[in-house]
């Protein structure tokens, strides 16, 4: 594989074909839907607010608590529907970059149909490939737990001794196999996501063929991820979420520190229009960095596609070998 050669090509379809960008901007969404508060802005916080609430606070948490439940209820679907339709974005993406890779470009809605018309495979690959790294982090949490549970409860110096070093020493063997597993599982969804998208295969064939071609074109499979995903997504990534949290930083904290630091003499209206207008600041952020992010990542999912392409391609026969004797 040339990798000049693909980044070149998947250029050029991501600049040309602007459409795309709409279905990237659809698979950006599967990140962080917004900038998260700092660690740092709670520390500095908490000891200056009083850590009782006001009673007319909790009158209201008491009288609307069917109303709180209500609202994290949709704030848990939506955040569901978000995560499923940044999917089906990364599905369309995918096709469609295909399709205009091969100089044949399908109109949205065509796009749209085969993609939905393919997205159970495409959740059940994903779900299925996702399910090590779940039981693996199930695992280091139950031994970091254990460990530090035995540490705490022990009465022997021996036993806290044990348990501080289940914690620490399995904890560390985990985290490393989880890291692993994640990466390696990753690629795998990479390259299976295009065998059941661009070939149409079943899942089953999908996941077989992306694991060949990850086996036979491991080093061009490693070379990249490193160049697209960590030297160019992983790091504009980076960028743009250092200047999202720069705007966001200094507005939540002089919108809320003040509201709670006199918690007692502002009512509570005002506090909860002081985080909704920190929350919806949040969204638009969060909204704008996926929305820069929809080109870069239209590029990249473009460069993994023209390389599944190529590695997919079968080896053309030698000169000569079709012929009669």
């Amino acid at each position: 594989m040339d990798l000049g050669s693909v980044l070149a090509r998947s250029l050029r379809v991501a600049v040309r074909d602007r459409r795309l960008w709409l279905f990237g901007f659809l698979a950006a969404l599967g990140g962080e839907t917004g900038p998260s508060f700092p660690d740092r802005f709670f520390v500095d916080l908490a000891p200056q607010a009083d850590s009782r609430l006001p009673i007319e606070t909790l009158r209201w948490i008491h009288g609307h608590l069917l109303f709180l439940a209500v609202g994290f209820l949709a704030l848990l679907g939506l955040s569901l529907f978000i995560a499923l339709l940044a999917v089906w974005g990364q599905g369309a993406l995918i096709l469609g970059a295909g399709e205009a890779l091969a100089d044949r470009p399908l109109p949205l809605g065509a796009v749209a149909w085969q993609t939905t018309r393919r997205y159970p495979r495409i959740l059940g690959i994903l779900l299925l490939l996702g399910m090590p790294s779940l039981l693996v982090t199930i695992l280091f949490a139950a031994v970091v737990l254990g460990g530090g549970l035995l540490a705490v409860l022990s009465r022997q110096e021996a036993g806290r001794a044990l348990g501080v070093l289940i914690a620490c020493l399995g904890g560390l063997v985990l985290l490393g196999c989880l890291l692993l597993l994640t990466w390696a599982l990753h690629l795998w969804s990479r390259l299976a996501l295009r065998a059941a998208l661009l070939e149409d295969r079943p899942w089953r064939e999908a996941l077989t063929q992306g694991l060949q071609i990850a086996r036979r074109r491991i080093g061009e499979v490693l070379l990249l991820w490193l160049v697209v995903d960590v030297a160019i997504l992983g790091l504009l990534t980076l960028v743009l979420g250092f200047a999202m949290s720069v705007l966001f930083t200094p507005f939540a904290i002089g919108t809320l520190v003040p509201l709670f630091r006199e918690a007692r003499r502002v009512d509570l209206s005002t506090l909860l229009r002081g985080l909704g207008m920190v929350l919806v600041f949040g969204i638009c952020l969060g909204g704008l960095s996926r929305l820069l992010l929809a080109p870069v990542l239209t590029f990249v999912e473009t460069a993994w596609t023209a390389a599944y392409t190529t590695w997919a391609r079968p080896p053309a026969a030698p000169a000569g070998a079709g012929g009669l004797g």
